[in-house]
């Protein structure tokens, strides 16, 4: 039963996540930025259901996969989720335009007064000694910002935060394609999720009812 509960609550808060992400740009119609490490939470949080299931494997008196095939899988997916954390070390905007995104860059690094030159895929900060690097998905409408070295990561902060008033106080072009499908990929997680606790809760009621009813 706990297993369940447990599933059923991870499940839905990774839906209502990606519920809220996609109507706040289909709603509000402009583009938004969100944390790197905040999408690895929930990432993390969609995973840990079946973490949960190996970490059982491995307790005294588990009856699933040997205990030497549970550790292989959790040291996998404790690859996967380091990967995962440090390629999101920056920010995701949501919902751009090549052309919004790059207007954007450079209206928050004029305002901060951050001498900067342009290239195909970064922004060199000479004054800092430091690259803005911009990995953009267009035909999704996203992107992701990184600056390196990490230790300037107060001026990253700085940066997206300016480009967030941007975004909040210009009328601009969007690409709302990634909104969408979050918010369609969190309704149908919220709907299959409730269709399988169902299921799961009437099977383990069934089971209990038989146990119960077996004479011992």
């Amino acid at each position: 039963m706990k297993s369940i509960v447990f599933q059923a609550v991870c499940l839905g808060v990774l839906a209502l996540s990606f519920l809220a992400e996609g109507l706040r740009g289909v709603i509000t119609k402009k583009p938004f930025i969100v944390s790197g490490r905040w999408l690895f939470i929930t990432i993390a949080i969609g995973q840990a259901p079946m973490l949960a299931v190996f970490v059982e494997d491995l307790l005294p008196g588990a009856h699933g996969l040997p205990w030497y095939q549970s550790a292989g899988f959790l040291l996998l997916w404790a690859g996967f989720l380091v990967f995962i954390w440090q390629q999101m070390s920056g920010y995701v905007v949501i919902g751009v335009t090549d052309e919004s995104l790059r207007n954007s860059l450079h209206h928050s690094l004029n305002k901060l007064n951050i001498p900067f030159e342009e290239s195909l895929s970064r922004l060199r900060l000479p004054s800092l000694e430091a690259d803005l690097q911009v990995s953009a998905q267009s035909w999704m409408g996203s992107a992701m910002i990184r600056l390196k070295p990490k230790r300037q990561r107060a001026i990253l902060k700085q940066i997206v935060a300016e480009m967030s008033t941007y975004f909040s106080q210009t009328s601009v072009r969007t690409n709302l394609y990634t909104c969408v499908f979050y918010a369609v990929a969190g309704v149908m997680m919220l709907v299959l999720g409730t269709m399988l606790t169902y299921w799961r809760l009437s099977l383990h009621a069934e089971m209990q009812a038989l146990r119960d009813y077996v004479p011992r």
